[in-house]
């Protein structure tokens, strides 16, 4: 169920020489198929549901995706607006009330974002059903669009969808993008504030990692560009060809107590070179609300 049915204006069916952005990330979503996430592996359904739910956890979560994450979107240059950019949160129908509220609060602010509620017994996310949607909605007759994942504790940086937009050309229609440079942002969840940031690079990386489509009509050419219709983030290449840029930092990974890797089992990653943090505010501003406790 979106937060808002507001519709952006038609251009009467034209082409649009600008390609439309459509951003996916998951927020706490519980599915029948667990197998799936991190957080569900090797767990009952009782006990998936029980830590997916922990007040704790979703706490530090929400602290990051508005602090963090949601801001870094927001800081996008030219700025996001309706009519080119969608942010789909999606969520479970049986997130706690107050986690809702909170983030319903959250997106509220942007007419750009969406909230997608996915019952309990769905066994997995209708993201082409959300593509074709804002198709629709965006009102332009044909063009590109780049479909994009990122998970609601990691951050983009503020030339991102600039980048994104570049590549999503007809010529490239069916690749993926993989804007492989950035930054490993360790977090102390305690006392909400970072402790080191280092240099970070992963090919075909999870965050901000993008499938590029192609519409006409209003509506997909073919099946969806659904970058997680593609299996594990790291063997995309297997399935299509990848363009790999990794001549600027695009992104910040967070690594703390909650996150997904922790759940996996991964406690370590490549050591990269420290960085102030401060030498990253002009790509990512939103790294301002946690540094304070950063280490020198």
């Amino acid at each position: 169920m979106d937060i808002s049915s507001r519709a952006a204006p038609a251009d009467g069916g034209r082409a649009s020489a600008r390609p439309l952005i459509v951003i996916t990330m998951r927020f706490s979503v519980l599915v029948a198929q667990r197998e799936s996430w991190a957080i569900g592996r090797g767990r009952s359904e009782a006990d998936y549901r029980r830590t997916l739910f922990d007040d704790e956890r979703l706490a530090l979560h929400h602290f990051l995706f508005e602090n963090l994450t949601l801001p870094s979107l927001a800081a996008q240059v030219p700025a996001p607006s309706e009519e080119f950019v969608r942010l789909y949160v999606i969520t479970s129908s049986e997130l706690p009330p107050r986690h809702l509220s909170a983030l319903e609060q959250a997106c509220a602010r942007h007419r750009w974002v969406r909230i997608v509620r996915v019952p309990p017994d769905a066994r997995s996310v209708a993201h082409g059903d959300h593509i074709r949607d804002f198709l629709a909605e965006a009102g332009h007759g044909e063009g590109t669009y780049a479909h994009v994942r990122l998970d609601d504790d990691d951050a983009l940086s503020s030339d991102f969808l600039s980048r994104i937009a570049a590549f999503a050309t007809p010529g490239n229609v069916g690749a993926c993008v993989s804007l492989a440079r950035g930054y490993l942002l360790s977090f102390d969840s305690g006392r909400r504030r970072l402790t080191q940031v280092v240099d970070y690079r992963l090919p075909m990386a999870a965050q901000g990692l993008a499938h590029l489509g192609a519409y006409k009509d209003r509506a997909p050419v073919g099946k969806p560009a659904n970058v997680y219709g593609l299996g594990h983030h790291l063997r995309v290449d297997t399935k299509v060809p990848v363009i790999l840029d990794s001549r600027a930092p695009a992104f910040i990974r967070t690594n703390h107590e909650g996150s997904d890797v922790q759940f996996g089992g991964r406690k370590s990653f490549p050591a990269g070179e420290p960085v102030d943090p401060r030498d990253l505010l002009t790509l990512f501003p939103s790294l301002a609300n946690l540094a304070g406790g950063a280490a020198s």
